[in-house]
């Protein structure tokens, strides 16, 4: 769906369609930042929905500027995986090597967030490969005939959820907001249900802890 066809659906749920309470300027934001929390849910959910791989140089200090991981159409969201040659970098705590050297080891090669970036241990100034997935474009910076970035079939959950913040201001409009955050919830269930994986294997629940920090090995 293009982003007017999002915010005319979502009036007409809303029953807001010759409303001037709202204008499609405002309701372009909210729909920005209700996309990208959508995206939020989509990429815990399945973290490989949206990949991609860039090849990138550390600064001196063996730091990764996180900017450097986005592009004018693909935003970082979460590091997956950092590799040097044939070398993986395993994430750690600052606590673990708050002051980084070309010799420090803190049991492998390893890397933390520091800022506004990402600190290789040891310091490391060599081309390496990170592995995140994005978030899209945000909606609020497309033209109004431009397609939203969602998943197929799926954009009613930004309808309804966009319908249901155009009434959340009180008085008699809550139970008709709550109404529709409810079966936006509903909808979105059923979204992540769908993307969660591509084949007939089952979901797994794993713990998101270290086991080292458990004392295995």
């Amino acid at each position: 769906m293009t982003k007017a066809a999002i915010i005319a659906a979502a009036r007409e749920r809303a029953d807001a369609v010759r409303s001037g309470r709202w204008t499609d300027a405002d309701l372009g934001v909210l729909l920005g930042a209700l996309h990208w929390r959508e995206y939020a849910h989509i990429l815990s959910s399945n973290k490989m929905y949206k990949v991609r791989t860039i090849t990138t140089t550390p600064d001196a200090e063996g730091v990764i500027l996180k900017s450097a991981l986005s592009s004018a159409t693909q935003f970082m969201y979460r590091v997956l995986s950092l590799k040097n040659e044939n070398r993986f970098f395993t994430q750690i705590d600052y606590k673990d090597a708050p002051l980084p050297t070309n010799f420090t080891y803190a049991g492998s090669f390893s890397w933390y967030e520091k800022g506004d970036g990402i600190q290789l241990v040891p310091i490391a100034t060599d081309s390496v490969d990170v592995t995140v997935n994005y978030r899209p474009t945000r909606a609020s910076a497309l033209n109004d005939g431009d397609t939203v970035d969602f998943p197929d079939g799926h954009e009613h959950v930004l309808v309804y959820g966009l319908a249901g913040e155009m009434l959340l201001k009180g008085g008699a409009e809550t139970e008709a907001a709550s109404d529709l955050f409810n079966f936006q919830r509903i909808l979105r269930e059923d979204m992540l249900s769908d993307i969660r994986r591509l084949s007939v294997r089952p979901s797994i629940m794993q713990a998101m802890d270290d086991p080292s920090d458990w004392g295995s090995q």
